[in-house]
């Protein structure tokens, strides 16, 4: 049986608190759309965040939905070392990656020093785990042991 590294498990563990979120989000979404644009408005201090989500009206508690699908079986994934869930994971971290920059390039002039100090902290956070995922022990937890 093979060792689960304990970053995995944080990011496994992660990954299933945010499926709740989700949740939360598709009914509110469904139910009260006005209070998820509020909330998607209140995650998105000074210009940058989720904020755009909004422009998805009829179609967000979809969005919500198949999103926490997505994360919950990638989190399952991850937490039974499927190494397609730790591949999956460094593709949609690069893409985070991009976007965020993106982001923060666009909203620079009009966004508040904290709400840029923020995405770049997460900038730095989605890069950290890239470089983790692929650290020589972790990639040999994923793979099949021989």
């Amino acid at each position: 049986m093979k060792t689960r590294p304990v970053g995995i498990t944080i990011l496994a563990v992660l990954g299933f608190l945010s499926v709740l979120f989700y949740l939360v989000m598709t009914i509110v979404a469904f139910v009260n759309p006005a209070q998820a644009n509020n909330l998607l408005q209140g995650m998105s201090g000074g210009g940058v965040g989720p904020a755009p989500l909004q422009h998805l009206a009829a179609i967000l508690p979809a969005y919500f939905l198949v999103t926490g699908l997505l994360t919950a079986a990638l989190s399952w994934g991850l937490w039974t070392l499927k190494n397609w869930a730790r591949i999956l994971c460094l593709v949609v971290i690069g893409l985070s990656v991009i976007g965020g920059a993106v982001e923060i390039v666009v909203a620079w002039s009009h966004s508040t020093l904290p709400a840029t100090v923020g995405a770049l902290a997460r900038l730095l956070i989605a890069i950290l785990i890239f470089v983790y995922l692929n650290s020589p022990r972790v990639r040999a937890a994923f793979h099949p042991s021989s």
